[in-house]
């Protein structure tokens, strides 16, 4: 008879190496002869669709959303109050996902904007200087509401990878990398003015200091200018929808299922640039002077709760709860007064500034340099450099995959936008370097010649700038902003 610690040892021996082998049955992937279940990630920014999986040769998604967005963003010029700023929009996302490897899909998006409605109104606090130009101009009037716009906001493309999978490898958590494009397709934004006077168009081009659509001579005040037309337009132009960009932006997520809940994180970087139809390019000025528009950084973090799922049904319900901090550097961008500045009647704004300084022919020791009428023409167009300022949001997402082949998602956001500058340009860029002759107003006065001053550059001059709402004190300002976004969507996955 053996001994009773042996047998005690071969029993715990033979239940050790069957719970193991239960254990490794349970991490072992799925043959391609076994039937599929639900074996992916419960959050969107995860999840990848594949081909070539198995018993899953190809995924096709097609997905449709409906976004309803609004914004409230008190105005002010520097402490004095405009107005408040509303903005609705509803869009259409229709978009096409195709795995084309493992963990391998192409993205295909068409965003569509049915409306897009802005519009500042008085609260009754309006000051009286909060739109004054130069003595006796008005910038624009209060209240002051945009046209509709709709169209096709871009074109997106997307390639995302799933590097590491935990349904594939048990040991491993998930982390997705992509990229994404977005492309201008439409008509850039342009500003304009619905309500205008009688005799002026509702979209004039920059270069038409009347908006009356004429290209009509310039004056003796343009020097050798004079008599030539002030720009090349036959006509006014469309309230346009897009950005007029291109946006690059890279991203990586990553996860780690445990039980009922994935908690999850993530970086994104974007970057924008100019297109060739847009008023970003209007005229091109020297790569000292900031014409770009603004980059974007974004930290997310998380948490995916699953209370219910049937994964041999392809079922299952989840929660997910996202908080974004995105960081929006200083940079050209349509701003909140976009419209009402950019289709201004006001001088200040709708006469041209030229892009260089040249010497003084006339012997004048205090204004050594004049502007140089040969050089380029500086049109106001409403864009605006916008200061550096964080983009905060919290967000609930709601979804129901009701099988194999639907999912239904449904969520709720809160946005708050840091108070900023929205006319922060700055006359003066750094050119150490740069001749008198050439610097403008950008100089002071390093010493006397006698009587006479000795003049030191002190930048480059910045042809954007316009002192009646750039100056200290003319500047204007959007508050912190508000904003809720909701949406609903749908998907069909083959």
């Amino acid at each position: 008879m053996l001994p009773r610690s042996f047998g005690q040892r071969l029993l715990t021996s033979f239940a050790l190496v069957f719970a193991l082998s239960r254990q490794a049955a349970a991490l072992e992937p799925l043959r391609s002869s076994e039937p599929r279940v639900l074996t992916d990630s419960a959050i969107n920014l995860i999840q990848v669709a594949d081909s070539f999986d198995g018993q899953d040769v190809f995924d096709l998604n097609l997905s449709l959303t409906f976004e309803h967005t609004e914004r409230f963003t008190p105005i002010r010029r520097e402490s004095r109050r405009v107005g408040s700023y509303r903005a609705t929009m509803e869009r259409l996302v229709p978009e096409v996902s195709v795995g084309l490897f493992p963990d391998f899909a192409l993205t295909v998006g068409l965003p569509v904007i049915l409306a897009y409605d802005q519009k500042l109104t008085s609260d009754g606090r309006l000051s009286p200087e909060a739109t004054e130009g130069l003595p006796g101009e008005q910038l624009f009037q209060v209240p002051f509401t945009s046209p509709t716009r709709s169209g096709i906001e871009a074109l997106t493309i997307a390639l995302d990878l799933g590097l590491l999978n935990q349904w594939r490898r048990p040991h491993e958590p998930n982390l997705t990398i992509g990229i994404l494009g977005s492309f201008n397709v439409s008509e850039p934004m342009h500003a304009c003015n619905p309500g205008v006077s009688s005799g002026q168009l509702r979209c004039a081009h920059p270069s038409d200091r009347n908006r009356n659509g004429k290209a009509e001579p310039l004056g003796p005040a343009y020097s050798s200018l004079a008599g030539e037309p002030e720009g090349s337009f036959t006509q006014g132009r469309t309230p346009g929808v897009s950005r007029g960009t291109t946006r690059l932006e890279a991203h990586a997520y990553f996860s780690r299922r445990v039980g009922y809940i994935e908690p999850y994180t993530g970086v994104r970087g974007a970057f924008e640039f100019a297109g060739s139809g847009s008023d970003f390019r209007i005229v091109e000025l020297d790569p000292s002077v900031n014409h770009q528009p603004p980059t974007r950084g974004t930290l997310l973090l998380g948490l995916g709760v699953i209370p219910w799922e049937a994964p041999e049904r392809h079922q299952r319900l989840a929660l997910d709860f996202r908080a974004t901090a995105t960081y929006v550097s200083r940079g050209r961008d349509y701003s909140e007064l976009f419209d009402a500045l950019g289709s201004s009647s006001a001088d200040s704004l709708r006469e041209p500034q030229f892009a260089g300084y040249t010497e003084n022919q006339v012997d004048d020791p205090l204004n050594p340099s004049v502007a140089d009428p040969d050089s380029t023409r500086v049109h106001f167009t409403g864009l605006t450099t916008v200061e550096q300022h964080g983009d905060y949001t919290l967000s609930t997402r709601f979804t129901w995959q009701a099988g194999n082949y639907v999912n239904f998602d449904l969520g709720a956001e809160w946005r708050i936008i840091q108070a900023h500058l929205i006319t922060a340009d700055e006359a003066c860029s750094p050119a150490p370097s740069l001749g008198v002759a050439a610097a403008g107003p950008c100089r002071y006065v390093s010493g006397f010649d006698g009587d006479e001053p000795v003049w030191q550059a002190s930048g480059k001059p910045n042809p954007n700038y316009r002192g009646t709402i750039n100056d200290p004190g003319n500047r204007y300002r959007a508050d912190t902003s508000h904003g809720l976004r909701a949406w609903i969507s749908a998907r069909v996955m083959f």
